[in-house]
């Protein structure tokens, strides 16, 4: 669980790595692809990460898909390299965080890095650490930055409650009626209370192409999640305004039960992304970073079926999961 609590995070927070490495240019690196502050990003630990990424989405549904769009594969390998760069540039921030707040990981840690590294780079075959041309002390190197993304993260997030009500989790099944409009937003809205049927006037009204769905705290816009939580079945919302239109919700059930308990990760994987993202973008704002696009440019998705390794990750968890 705490493996998806922490990977939830670092792709969620995507979104931030713009402002990361958002400044691109300057002296060309073929060894490097960014940096923040003073550590540079190898070309070497960016070929790690895209490999073992490019092989998590290789089968989808048994189809390998990078023969089966091999005419046309450009928008799945950008969508690749973006990830990759992405949790790289995650994984250094949260080591600047940690070096900058004067953090080092325990002789125990160093000892559980080194483990996960010699057991990661003893799984590689020849094609592989070739293409890489990494050694073990390389992979201890990404391990340890690793490591301590991890502990920073444990550490901003050490007073968050692990306990997620009911409540907060709630999924509801409704009906909606969206618009643009208000006076047609309206419309449906006197329909409604005049006694039609709310299914009868979504399929009428409604502009989402979605009119049966579920929601939770998180999915409504915030404008509209007090008046719709506080229906009880069969009840309906007046016309809400939102920042990007208008809505009318109509309860079919106030509490899914299962979908609730289901919702529970997610909910507290929210909580631990708002107590970090401040500290997080108060670095990204002022530390020197720079990404090297041409380097990065110059690197494809390599399809050779050589190239198999999907582990890194799982190989942290073994070794070092336990410690945060």
């Amino acid at each position: 669980m705490r493996k998806m609590k922490i990977i939830a995070f670092l792709m969620a927070a995507v979104l931030l790595v713009a402002s990361v490495v958002g400044c691109s240019g300057g002296a060309s690196s073929t060894s490097a692809v960014f940096k923040i502050g003073k550590e540079k990003c190898s070309m070497t630990e960016a070929k790690i990460l895209l490999v073992n990424y490019q092989n998590q989405y290789r089968d989808v549904y048994g189809v390998d898909l990078w023969k089966a769009t091999e005419n046309d594969n450009q928008e799945l390998e950008s969508y690749i390299k973006d990830l990759t760069i992405s949790q790289l540039a995650e994984i250094y921030m949260m080591a600047y965080i940690g070096e900058d707040q004067d953090m080092e990981l325990t002789d125990v840690e160093l000892e559980h890095v080194q483990a996960a590294a010699a057991a990661y780079y003893g799984s590689l075959n020849d094609a592989e650490k070739d293409y890489f041309g990494a050694s073990e002390k390389d992979m201890e190197a990404l391990y340890e930055k690793y490591a301590m993304a991890r502990k920073v993260f444990a550490t901003l997030t050490q007073n968050v409650s692990q306990e997620v009500s009911d409540d907060d989790a709630r999924v509801m099944s409704v009906m909606q009626i969206y618009t643009e409009d208000k006076a047609t937003a309206t419309t449906a809205y006197n329909k409604v209370k005049s006694g039609s049927e709310f299914s009868a006037v979504a399929a009428t009204y409604d502009e989402s192409g979605t009119i049966n769905t579920t929601v939770d705290r998180l999915s409504v816009p915030a404008e509209a999640e007090d008046a719709v939580f506080d229906l009880s079945n069969e009840e309906y919302t007046p016309v809400l305004e939102t920042a990007d239109g208008y809505y009318i919700y109509y309860c079919v059930n106030n509490y899914e039960e299962s979908l609730t308990e289901e919702n529970k990760e997610k909910v507290l994987a929210a909580r631990m992304e708002e107590a970090v993202a401040s500290t997080y973008e108060t670095y990204a704002a002022s530390t020197d970073s720079r990404m090297y696009a041409d380097a990065w440019e110059q690197v494809k998705v390599n399809t050779d079926e050589a190239l198999t390794t999907i582990t890194f990750f799982d190989v942290f968890e073994e070794y070092c999961g336990a410690d945060y």
